[in-house]
């Protein structure tokens, strides 16, 4: 009797609580109300900015607004366009999900910098990543996931050689640059009697149709310890004469090898020669991007 007793509450309960759980289930789901269109936003909007007009509401919590998520951004898509996922959930763990699409006003390329020349004396083990920074709007400085097509460089013999230096941004955008390193006997890199050419940078951008002067990059020449100023007023042509301030040199002449075409897109190389009398011929590069 007490077994058969403790069935008939046990199934009662039992079927209490199921009729409870019909009654107070909550089977409804949130709704996300995204405008329309698409939301132009800079580089340096947060999160609040891409949120913007996003509103939730749910028939039994009410406004969900205030809970709503950035579930996941799309790598960058045509006309720096990315795609942002929201996501809200009510008290009953419903989620729902849903996207539209942002445009960065202001996108730019992850850009390279370079403070010396990539050269070498010969047998030198050379990570060039080491030298290389690269700034990303989105991100900051991401240098650290630079990568080249060789991952270290032995350089065993004299000579220019081709190296692709390539970076990828959170949003997907993979930038490639390719750059020279040149290795040179020990002796030639430290003799003075090579003039040593100085650059005030060694990667430059340019926008396109924008007016370039290779010779406006020239720093300083250095001959026999002594450092030699490049005017600023002074004008450098191509395959011309110069001069420099404070000093006179003999028979001194800078040529500049200048392919850049500001009107076509692409990376380019300069090369500046200085050639002085009784001196080791000198030779710098300068990388140049013209971007659209």
């Amino acid at each position: 009797m007490i077994v058969l007793i403790l069935l008939i509450l046990s199934a009662a309960v039992f079927a209490g609580y199921r009729v409870y759980e019909s009654v107070n289930i909550d089977d409804t789901v949130p709704t996300l109300n995204i405008p329309e269109g698409e939301l132009t936003v800079s580089v340096k909007d947060g999160e609040e900015m891409l949120l913007n007009g996003v509103t939730a509401q749910d028939e039994k919590d009410g406004d969900l607004t205030d809970r709503i998520m950035i579930d996941s951004m799309s790598e960058l898509l045509d006309g720096n366009r990315r795609e942002v996922t929201y996501a809200v959930s009510d008290a009953d763990n419903h989620v729902v999900k849903a996207a539209r699409y942002i445009q960065y006003s202001d996108y730019e390329t992850p850009v390279f910098s370079l403070e010396q020349p990539l050269q070498f004396t010969v047998n030198s083990k050379v990570d060039v990543c080491q030298y290389v920074e690269v700034t990303d709007c989105l991100e900051g400085d991401i240098s650290n996931r630079v990568k080249q097509t060789y991952p270290q460089m032995f350089g065993e013999m004299t000579g220019d050689f081709p190296v692709e230096l390539q970076v990828t941004n959170e949003a997907g955008d993979t930038v490639s640059l390719p750059v020279t390193v040149s290795f040179y006997n020990s002796g030639v890199l430290t003799s003075g009697r090579r003039p040593q050419i100085s650059l005030k940078q060694y990667i430059a951008y340019v926008n396109k149709g924008e007016q370039f002067s290779a010779a406006s990059f020239v720093e300083k020449v250095t001959v026999n310890g002594i450092e030699y100023p490049v005017s600023s007023s002074l004008e450098v042509k191509d395959d011309a004469f110069s001069t420099f301030e404070a000093h006179e040199i003999s028979a001194k002449r800078f040529h500049i090898e200048n392919p850049v075409d500001t009107e076509i897109p692409g990376c380019y190389e300069v090369v500046y020669e200085l050639e002085l009398p009784d001196k080791e011929t000198s030779e710098i590069r300068l990388i140049v991007v013209v971007r659209e």
